[in-house]
C-alpha cells in the first residue's frame, strides 16, 4: 500500500511540474509538426513544396535580422544579481525597441521593391507578389521570439506552450480547405497571425509592467552582444542555411522539397528534445555564474552534460532506427539517408551544452562567433565542390553539413575547456564530444547509409547503444526526477 502511495505522489508531482509540462507540451508540438509538415509535403506536391521550402529558407534568414536580440537579453536578464525589476524593464523595453525599428526598415524595405516593380530572377519570381507578406511573417516571428525568451527566464511557461501548441493546430484547417499557392499563402497569414497573438499574451503575462525608458548605452551592449550570440547560438542554423542555399540554387524544386522536408523533420527532433534544456537555460546561467572556483563550475557542467548527453543519444537513436517506419506512410519519398546524416550532424551540435553557457557567462561569445563563420564557410565550400565540381547527387551535402558540426562544437569543447583550464589535448576533446559508448552506434548508423541494408545496421547500432548505456540511461532517468519536478529550478525571480 505504501509503495503505491509513493508512485501516486510521484506521479501528482510530475503533473505538477511545469517543467514535465512544459516538454510534454513541446513534444505534442513535435508530433504535430511531423503531422503537419508531411501533410503540407503531401497537399503541395514536389513543386510547391520546392516554392514553400525556398520561402522558408527566405524566412530563416529574415530571422537573423533581429541581432541576436532575444537571446542577448535573456543572457543579459539572468545575469543580473539584484531582485530589482528596474534593470529588467530597462534591457526589455529597448530590446523591443530594437526589434520594432528592424522591423519597420524591413517594411519600407519591400514596399521600396513593390513600388518599383523590382523582379526576382528565374525560379524565384514567385517572391514578387510576397515579398511584403514575407517581411509581415519575419517581423511578427522577431517580436514574438524576443518575448517568449523574455518569458521564460521568469518561469512563465504557460504561454510558450500556448505559442507553441497554436503554432500547429491553426494550420490544421488549412490542410482540407487550400492546396498549392493558395496553401502557401495561408500558411504565411496564419502563421504570422499566430506570432501577434502571442506576443499579445506574453506582454499581457509579464510579471511586471514595462516602462519606456530608452538608454543608447543599453542599446549599443544588447547590440554587441547579440550580434556575437547570433553568431554563436544559431551556429547550427547557419550551417543549414548555407547547405539549403546550395541546394536551392543548383537543384530542382523537387530535390529542394525533399531536401527541406528531411531537414525540417531533423530540426524538429532537436527542438522537441531541447524543450528541458530551453527552460533551464537562464538558471544554468545563473549558477555558473554564482560558483567561485573553477573546479566547481567543470563540476556543474561536467554532471549537467552527464545528463543531457546520454538522454540527447537516446532520443535522436530511437528517432533515426524508427524513422523508416514513418517513411512507410510516404511513398516516393527516398529521404531515409540524407535525414541520417543530418540528424547525426545534430547530435554532435548538441553536444556543445555546458561549455556554451559557460562561454556566454564569461562573454567569450565573439571568439565562438569566429569559429561559427570557419565551419559555414567549410560547409559552403564542401558543398560546393560536391556539387558543381563532382556533380553528386544532393545525399552527399549531408557529410559536410555533419562534419562542419562536428567542427564547430570541437571548438565550442576546447574553448570551454580553456576557460576551465583543463587539458585541450585532441583525444580528450574528442572524448568529450563524441564518448565512447556512442562512437560505435554512430560509425554502424553511417556505415549503413553506404549500404543497401541501412534498416538493418541502424537497428544493429541502436542494439550496440543499448546495450553499452542501459545502466547509465537507469541512473538518469531515477537522477532527473528531482530535478524536473522542483519548479524553482528554472525560474529567476
Amino acid at each position: 500500500m505504501r509503495k503505491i502511495i509513493t508512485r501516486l505522489d510521484f506521479f501528482k508531482g510530475l503533473f505538477k511540474s511545469k517543467a514535465v509540462l512544459f516538454t510534454a507540451n513541446r513534444f505534442l508540438s513535435f508530433i504535430l509538426q511531423l503531422i503537419v509538415t508531411t501533410f503540407i509535403a503531401v497537399k503541395l506536391g514536389p513543386y510547391y513544396l520546392g516554392i514553400w521550402g525556398i520561402i522558408k529558407l527566405l524566412l530563416r534568414y529574415l530571422r537573423y535580422l533581429n541581432f541576436g536580440t532575444a537571446l542577448a537579453s535573456s543572457v543579459l536578464i539572468s545575469s543580473i544579481n539584484s531582485t530589482s525589476t528596474e534593470e529588467y524593464k530597462k534591457i526589455i523595453f529597448n530590446s523591443f525597441l530594437i526589434n520594432l525599428s528592424v522591423g519597420l526598415l524591413l517594411i519600407l524595405i519591400s514596399v521600396i521593391v513593390l513600388s518599383l516593380n523590382i523582379s526576382f530572377p528565374g525560379k524565384f519570381v514567385f517572391l514578387d507578389k510576397m515579398i511584403l507578406l514575407i517581411a509581415f511573417v519575419a517581423i511578427s516571428n522577431h517580436i514574438s521570439k524576443l518575448f517568449m525568451d523574455i518569458s521564460r527566464c521568469f518561469g512563465n511557461l504557460g504561454p510558450i506552450m500556448l505559442h507553441q501548441i497554436l503554432l500547429q493546430l491553426l494550420l490544421i484547417p488549412l490542410l482540407f480547405i487550400f492546396s498549392g499557392n493558395a496553401l502557401i499563402y495561408a500558411l504565411l497569414y496564419v502563421t504570422s497571425g499566430t506570432h501577434i497573438l502571442s506576443t499579445i499574451i506574453y506582454f499581457v503575462r509579464l510579471p511586471f509592467k514595462i516602462k519606456i525608458n530608452t538608454s543608447k548605452r543599453l542599446i549599443k551592449k544588447i547590440f554587441i552582444k547579440g550580434i556575437n550570440l547570433l553568431v554563436f547560438e544559431m551556429s547550427l542554423r547557419f550551417i543549414m542555411i548555407s547547405a539549403s542555399t546550395i541546394v536551392s540554387l543548383y537543384y530542382t524544386l523537387e530535390i529542394v522539397g525533399y531536401y527541406t522536408f528531411s531537414e525540417n523533420i531533423a530540426e524538429a527532433t532537436l527542438l522537441g528534445t531541447q524543450a528541458i534544456i530551453y527552460i533551464f537555460m537562464p538558471k544554468v546561467i545563473q549558477k555558473i555564474k554564482g560558483i567561485e572556483t573553477l573546479q566547481g563550475k567543470y563540476e556543474l557542467i561536467k554532471s549537467l552534460r552527464y545528463i543531457h548527453n546520454h538522454g540527447m543519444a537516446l532520443v535522436i537513436f530511437t528517432v533515426i532506427v524508427s524513422f523508416p517506419v514513418f517513411l512507410l506512410f510516404l511513398k516516393g519519398f527516398e529521404i531515409n539517408k540524407i535525414f541520417t546524416l543530418l540528424i547525426i550532424g545534430f547530435f554532435f551540435q548538441s553536444q556543445q551544452f555546458g561549455y556554451l553557457h559557460l562561454i556566454m557567462t564569461y562573454n567569450r561569445e565573439k571568439y565562438m562567433s569566429r569559429a561559427t563563420v570557419i565551419a559555414v564557410l567549410i560547409n559552403l565550400g564542401l558543398c560546393s565542390l560536391l556539387t558543381y565540381v563532382f556533380k553528386l547527387d544532393y545525399i552527399w551535402l549531408g557529410f559536410p553539413t555533419m562534419f562542419s558540426m562536428f567542427i564547430n562544437s570541437y571548438y565550442a569543447i576546447y574553448l570551454g575547456r580553456k576557460i576551465l583550464k583543463k587539458e585541450c589535448s585532441f583525444r580528450i576533446i574528442f572524448n568529450d564530444l563524441i564518448p565512447q559508448k556512442f562512437f560505435w552506434p554512430i560509425l554502424i548508423f553511417m556505415l549503413g547509409v553506404f549500404t543497401d541494408y541501412q534498416n538493418i545496421l541502424s537497428i544493429l547500432a541502436y542494439a550496440v547503444f543499448l546495450l553499452l548505456n542501459y545502466k547509465v540511461l537507469i541512473e538518469i532517468i531515477i537522477k532527473s526526477k528531482s530535478i524536473v519536478q522542483n519548479n524553482k529550478n528554472y525560474k529567476l525571480i
